[in-house]
């Protein structure tokens, strides 16, 4: 009995696995793989969500800018569309004085 148990033993053996004792070893060595693979992806994860907020604010303020930007762009367009309305009505009386007089 004791030699079908050995025999049955070394024929459990792997190649690479000389003493029958490399499964707790490979199981330790697969969890902590595990955790440096988890450990390194909650890094990236974490770095990538502060560029991502970083990009949001950027983006934020350069709305707000052209926001601006347009809204003062827009007054600017008003005043040269009220001072033209101005300059027709004024010529229009200045044609009209000029052609009353003759």
């Amino acid at each position: 009995m004791a030699s079908d148990r050995k025999a049955a033993k070394d024929n459990s053996l792997d190649e690479g696995d000389l003493d029958g004792d490399d499964e707790a070893p490979a199981i330790g060595d697969l969890s902590e793989t595990l955790k440096q693979v988890k450990d390194e992806t909650e890094t990236e994860l974490a770095a990538t969500q502060v560029a991502e907020e970083k990009s949001r604010k950027n983006f934020a303020e350069l709305t707000k800018t052209l926001e601006e930007e347009v809204a003062t762009r827009q007054a600017a367009v008003d005043e040269v569309k009220a001072a033209i309305s101005t300059s027709e009505e004024a010529a229009g009386k200045a044609k009209s004085d000029l052609l009353s007089v003759n």
